[in-house]
């Protein structure tokens, strides 16, 4: 037995994979320090199932995959694989080449094979012990260990000397056996412990069992009581039930009225809190009345004081007239004492007096009806003028209300305005939101159905791995059931051998050979197919054995010979004697001549031709002349054509060894397709996670955009709202100004008209006076 090959992949400075080759003899394997070679030695005892890290030179055991470099990724698993020659059957197990892998995985999972057939690494170490391969085996020695083992104590050296005995293997054997039961005694003990915990536990159990059945029919009667008084209960609570009914329906009359009158007071509250956004707007509205009234007013006082003033000149020039009317009578009093105390003047100055007196009466009268004029033309001036100050505040009022309502529309329309950009705005985010979101629907059903078509992928490969598995099965019972057949026909053969060397005929035969004279015997001439040995051998019978010689007196030296060793029986053909003008009977389509079955050597046909003379087969049955020969089997277990029945043997061998061997290459077929359909599964799954975690984003961001078109159609929505207010406002604005600029033009010409009558007073005014002058 001997290390054929060594394949490393992922193993510490071996990142990618490596194929060893030892051939027959001596192979080394040389290179600078640091370049791998104990790598190598590192690798062969990790595969044997080394699981010391000490030993490996590493800190912990994941240390021995391939840690990456610079520029290349670290690997994610170690593997090694040892092939060993078996021809010897060194290795207890029937194969002619062993293969030894294991595998360590990042996650710390190790697994071991044996062929390619998962195994224990037990099953690996006993597969070993007595060979002296192993982790503490004297086949591999560390460069360190070189000089212990030549200083070793007979201690150390004895394990050494059992290893290489085959020793080692009873005695692990033997230490394996003395932990089992070691264990068992332990187990036992541990048993005896639980024995008596449970004989306890019975004895607890079965108070507690009389107590459960106590408890139960303890139970069974308290349910008896309780549904009596259930049903009493029941009774009593009907009659309650149709109580509370008669006093229930009042109560929710009483409940209804109540919710109405609430549902009246909340709507009264609605209409009070927008009365009281109405009040609060035109109180606002008020206050800016007020300030603008603020300033008329100063102004109606400015109008107040020139009124006054102009009152206070007409009340002087009234006192200027009042002076000269005095003055006038004065004069006329004088006029009239001046008339007494002239008694003797003419009748022209009488005349004279009394045309002043009428005089004065008459300007007296007209100034009465001046004054009375003045006053009246005053009064209505004064009405007039307060007049145009109402139409001047109110005018001054409803302009500064249109300007308020302007505003206020114009604030309206620049909100409207605003709104309506905000819901164009709004609707251009949301066209873009939803073709986003087609997008990322479009995208998540495309990893969906990826995800589906993974999933059906990832089942299919299942199936196809059982289907594999089952046929790998099939195919190794097939394996076993051909190896033993091999096993069947090889002991088969040594039996056939054994028999045939043991048989006194044989023995003869064999003794008489080595005389000289005589070579062959009738089976040794004869060549028969192979599937028509059986029925030739029955055909010739004793004839097989027949041994021919050329003369009679070879013949009769031979049965001396026989006589004088006491050896059995024999018979001799003998060429000289036998005819050669021997003509064989041809075949019929029923029956074939037993010469034709022969297949003689060329210089023994005539030996053939006179011992299948007259003998015919036809359908398993043998015709020889008078005779009729024919049955399931030979009685006889004496092998014969011995040859020829290990020549047909050794071709069944033959042909289920090449089966077998193809048998071999398609479970290594199927196990390299069930490797790359667990690579596959392994990347389908990685796969697998990305996608999921995809589909995971996919379906969050297409709920947070819904979650933002939604607020955004809700934004829309109030702003629409709010538009429509607006707008509703607008309208209300629009007739406001429409009737304040209808008040306004009412105003103007009632204004106008006043102004008018103003002047012509003023003017009426202006004549009297000129006229009481």
């Amino acid at each position: 037995m001997y290390l054929k090959k060594l394949e490393l992949c992922g193993f510490k400075s071996f990142a990618d994979k490596t194929v060893l080759t030892f051939e027959k003899g001596v192979s080394a394997i040389i290179g600078p320090n640091g370049c791998g070679k104990s790598n190598i030695s590192d690798s062969i005892r990790w595969c044997l199932g080394e699981k010391r890290t000490k030993s490996m030179r590493t800190k912990a055991m994941q240390d021995v995959i391939f840690g990456g470099t610079k520029t290349r990724s670290a690997a994610g698993m170690a593997e090694v694989t040892l092939t060993f020659d078996n021809s010897q059957n060194m290795i207890p197990i029937d194969f002619s080449e062993v293969a030894i892998t294991r595998k360590l995985f990042r996650s710390g999972e190790s697994e071991y094979f044996i062929n390619k057939t998962q195994c224990r690494l037990k099953d690996i170490i006993d597969l070993f012990l007595d060979t002296g391969i192993g982790t503490g085996g004297y086949s591999i020695i560390e460069q360190n260990k070189v000089e212990e083992l030549v200083m070793a104590n007979p201690e150390t050296r004895r394990e050494f000397f059992e290893e290489a005995a085959g020793v080692a293997k009873y005695k692990v054997r033997r230490e394996d056996t003395l932990h089992r039961l070691k264990n068992i005694e332990i187990d036992l003990s541990r048993l005896e412990d639980s024995l008596k915990i449970f004989e306890g536990q019975i004895k607890q159990l079965d108070q507690q069992a009389r107590k459960a059945k106590q408890c139960k029919k303890y139970k069974e009667d308290l349910a008896k009581y309780e549904i009596a008084e259930v049903v009493n209960n029941l009774a009593r609570g009907y009659g309650e039930l149709e109580k509370l009914k008669s006093q229930i329906e009042p109560k929710e009359r009483e409940y209804e009225t109540v919710n109405v009158t609430l549902h009246q007071l909340e709507a009264e509250q609605q209409d009070l809190r927008l009365a009281q956004t109405e009040n609060n707007e035109k109180y606002v509205e008020l206050n800016s009345e007020m300030s603008e009234l603020k300033t008329e007013s100063a102004l109606a006082d400015n109008n107040i004081k020139n009124l006054i003033q102009k009152d206070s000149d007409l009340i002087q020039e009234q006192d200027r007239l009042r002076i000269e009317i005095e003055d006038a009578q004065e004069k006329i009093l004088k006029y009239e004492e001046d008339l007494k105390n002239v008694n003797t003047a003419d009748d022209g100055i009488e005349k004279e007096v009394e045309s002043l007196k009428k005089d004065t009466e008459e300007k007296f009268e007209k100034y009465n009806s001046i004054k009375q004029k003045v006053v009246d033309l005053e009064t209505q001036e004064d009405q007039s003028r307060t007049k145009l100050d109402d139409i001047d505040q109110k005018r001054n009022s409803l302009i500064n209300s249109k300007t308020s309502i302007i505003q206020e529309q114009a604030e309206a329309g620049a909100t409207v305005a605003s709104i309506e950009r905000n819901i164009e705005r709004l609707n251009n985010d949301v066209a873009p939101a939803n073709q986003e979101i087609e997008s990322f629907e479009q995208k998540l059903q495309e990893a969906q159905n990826s995800l589906k078509e993974l999933e059906t992928k990832v089942e299919a490969s299942k199936q196809v791995v059982l289907n594999i598995d089952t046929e790998i099965d099939n195919l190794k019972d097939k394996e076993i059931e051909y190896n033993k057949k091999i096993a069947g026909l090889e002991a088969k053969i040594s039996t056939i051998k054994e028999m045939d060397a043991e048989n006194p005929i044989k023995v003869a035969i064999n003794a008489v050979k080595s005389l000289g004279y005589i070579k062959y015997s009738v089976g040794e001439i004869i060549s028969p197919d192979l599937d028509r040995i059986e029925i030739v051998a029955n055909a010739l019978g004793d004839k097989i054995d027949y041994l021919i010689c050329d003369t009679m007196q070879h013949a009769e030296d031979a049965i001396k010979y026989l006589l004088d060793n006491n050896l059995c029986k024999l018979s001799f053909l003998v060429s000289e004697n036998i005819p050669k003008d021997i003509k064989v009977q041809k075949s019929t389509d029923t029956a074939v001549e037993l010469f034709e079955m022969l297949n003689c050597l060329p210089e023994y046909e005539t030996v053939g031709k006179f011992i299948s003379d007259g003998i015919f087969i036809n359908n398993d049955k043998i015709y020889s002349k008078a005779v009729v020969s024919g049955g399931a089997k030979n009685v006889s277990d004496k092998p014969v054509l011995v040859g020829e029945q290990i020549k047909k043997i050794q071709k069944d061998i033959d042909e289920t060894k090449k089966d077998l061997e193809n048998l071999s290459k398609e479970i290594d077929n199927k196990e390299d397709t069930k490797l790359n359909i667990s690579f596959d599964n392994q990347n389908n799954s990685n796969l697998r996670i990305r996608i999921d975690a995809q589909i995971e984003n996919l379906q969050e961001t297409i709920k947070q955009r819904k979650a933002d078109i939604s607020d955004t159609a809700t934004e829309i929505e109030n702003l629409r709202k709010e538009k429509d207010e607006k707008q509703q406002l607008l309208d209300t604005v629009n007739e406001k100004v429409a009737n304040i600029d209808q008040q306004l033009s009412d105003i103007e010409t009632e204004s106008v008209t006043l102004n008018e009558t103003l002047n012509k007073i003023e003017q009426e005014i202006d004549a009297l006076r000129n006229q009481e002058e």
